[in-house]
């Protein structure tokens, strides 16, 4: 009996000694494409990102380790980080455009068990604006019965958890209606300098204007 205690002990050390680390954010091509369909005149850059005490990413799970950021990065840094790549990838970034992206984590945590998930909650914010956009993402994967094989699948489920939640950012009507702002005011100047600069044009173009002030203007979407 003791012999069998012994060794149990054993494979407890062994199991509790293990790190379940998640991988670094990869951008995927259906956000750039994404991105620079919406509008790829805009720039944007990317602020401060804080969060609450309620924020449990780097923690013990199931006592067979802990679960950690690549680098030991807290969630509010991997987010931040995350956005700069999504955004340098769709070549839609520049730190010094006064259209930035900041944001404050409310909540951050996950199960290892039946149904398992990921829940992220953030406000983010443009310009400095008052205006928050807040994003709640519930983020279900596969789990095992095994505390290794649960705890593994938690630290992978991560970065596809974090895609999820960048893209219920990316789909918020108050996202897009600031990422269309600058491309109505283009397409408004174009537009108008073309027709006030040559007569020509003004037919060709008249039908145009309409069509986009409709979209931009009068639909409510935008």
């Amino acid at each position: 009996m003791k012999r069998i205690a012994f060794i149990l002990l054993i494979l407890f050390s062994v199991t509790a000694c293990e790190t379940y680390t998640a991988s670094r954010y990869h951008v995927p091509a259906k956000h750039t494409y994404y991105l620079q369909n919406l509008n790829k005149n805009v720039n944007f850059s990317v602020g401060n990102f804080d969060q609450t005490d309620k924020v449990s990413v780097n923690r013990a799970c199931r006592l067979a380790g802990p679960v950690k950021v690549t680098g030991d990065q807290t969630f509010a840094d991997y987010l931040k980080d995350a956005l700069i790549e999504e955004f340098a990838t769709a070549d839609i970034y520049s730190e010094s455009s006064k259209k930035q992206l900041s944001g404050k984590i409310i909540n951050a945590s996950f199960s290892s068990v039946t149904p398992a998930y990921w829940v992220f909650n953030t406000d983010f914010s443009i310009d400095g604006s008052k205006d928050v956009i807040n994003v709640n993402t519930n983020y279900s994967f596969g789990t095992s019965f095994s505390a290794i094989g649960a705890c593994r699948n938690v630290a992978e489920a991560f970065p596809h958890a974090v895609e999820q939640h960048i893209n219920d950012l990316f789909k918020n009507e108050a996202f897009k209606k600031a990422m269309m702002k600058k491309l109505k005011l283009s397409y408004i100047i174009l537009i108008t300098d073309l027709i006030q600069n040559n007569r020509l044009y003004k037919r060709r173009f008249y039908s145009t204007f309409v069509a986009i002030h409709n979209i931009c203007i009068l639909d409510p979407k935008y």
